[in-house]
C-alpha cells in the first residue's frame, strides 16, 4: 500500500480529524514500516488533522509538522487513531495526540506539534481609515489574508462595512472585524447637544457640549453648557443625549 493511503486510511480511522472513539478500532491497515518512515506519516495525519478543523472558504498551510517519534513494532501492519488536536491557536500552533495500533491492538501513543497559517479571504482596507468617518466603498476590498492571530471571525463582503466607521483609526491592510467598526457617530466631540433627562414624573431638557464622538447606542460624556456639569447619557437617533448618570440641570460638585 503507497504511503499517501497509508495517511488516507489514518485519516479514515481518525474520522476526518475528529477524536475517534477510544476503543473502537478502525477499518484502516498498513504496511510494516520502518520506524524513521512511521514517524515521518505520523506527522503527515497531523497535519491533515489539523487541516481538517479549519471550514471553508478558510483553510490550513501547515509550515511544519513534527512528531515525538517513538519505537513501534515494524513486524505488523501499523494504523492510527487521531485521538486528540488543541488549536491552532493565534500563534499557529496545534498539538495532535495520536493511537498508534498493530492490527487491533494499541502499542502506543504518539503526539505531533504542528505549525501552520490559517487563510482566507477577508475584507481589507485598501488606504487608512479614520476613526468615526463612514467607511466609502472604494476603500475596502476582498483579498486572501493571513487569518492566524485573528481571535474572531473576519468580515467578507463590502457590504458588511456599509454605513458604518472604524472605531479606531485603521491602517492599510488592516483586516476588518465586526469589533472594529460600528455605526457611524452621529453626536461629535465639541459640538453643541440636547442633554435630556427623563423621569416618570418630569422630563429635563438642557444645551450642552458633547466630549467625545458617538454614534447611536453609545454611551458619551457631555458637559452642560450652563452649570459645567459633566453627565454621561446614550446617544439617540436624533443626535440627542439621554442621561443615564448626572443631572444636567445641577452644578459642579464640590
Amino acid at each position: 500500500m503507497p504511503r499517501s493511503a497509508w495517511v488516507l486510511s489514518a485519516l479514515l480511522v481518525a474520522g476526518v480529524g475528529a477524536p475517534a472513539a477510544r476503543g473502537e478500532p478502525g477499518p484502516g491497515t498498513a504496511e510494516t514500516i520502518a520506524g524513521a518512515s512511521v514517524a515521518a506519516e505520523i506527522e503527515k495525519a497531523a497535519a491533515e488533522a489539523v487541516r481538517a478543523r479549519v471550514r471553508p472558504p478558510d483553510r490550513i498551510e501547515v509550515v511544519l509538522s513534527r512528531s515525538d517519534g517513538g519505537s513501534f513494532p515494524a513486524s505488523e501492519p501499523l494504523r492510527l487513531e487521531i485521538l486528540d488536536v488543541v488549536g491552532p491557536n493565534t500563534s499557529g500552533s496545534a498539538r495532535v495526540r495520536l493511537r498508534v495500533l498493530a492490527g487491533d491492538r494499541p502499542v502506543g501513543e504518539a503526539r505531533a506539534t504542528v505549525r501552520c497559517e490559517v487563510r482566507g479571504p477577508a475584507l481589507v482596507a485598501r488606504r487608512t481609515l479614520a476613526r468615526g468617518a463612514p467607511i466609502p466603498a472604494d476603500a475596502v476590498e476582498v483579498a486572501d489574508c493571513n487569518l492566524t492571530r485573528m481571535t474572531e471571525p473576519p468580515l467578507r463582503e463590502p457590504g458588511q462595512v456599509r454605513g458604518l466607521a472604524p472605531v479606531r483609526t485603521l491602517g492599510t491592510g488592516q483586516v476588518l472585524a465586526a469589533s472594529l467598526v460600528g455605526g457611524a457617530p452621529v453626536v461629535h466631540r465639541g459640538q453643541p447637544v440636547s442633554l435630556k433627562i427623563e423621569t416618570e414624573r418630569m422630563s429635563v431638557i438642557a444645551s450642552g457640549t458633547a466630549r467625545r464622538d458617538g454614534a447611536v447606542g453609545e454611551t458619551v460624556t457631555a458637559e452642560n453648557a450652563a452649570t459645567g456639569a459633566v453627565v454621561t447619557g446614550s446617544v439617540q437617533p436624533d443626535g440627542s443625549i439621554l442621561v443615564v448618570r448626572g443631572n444636567p440641570s445641577r452644578g459642579k460638585r464640590s
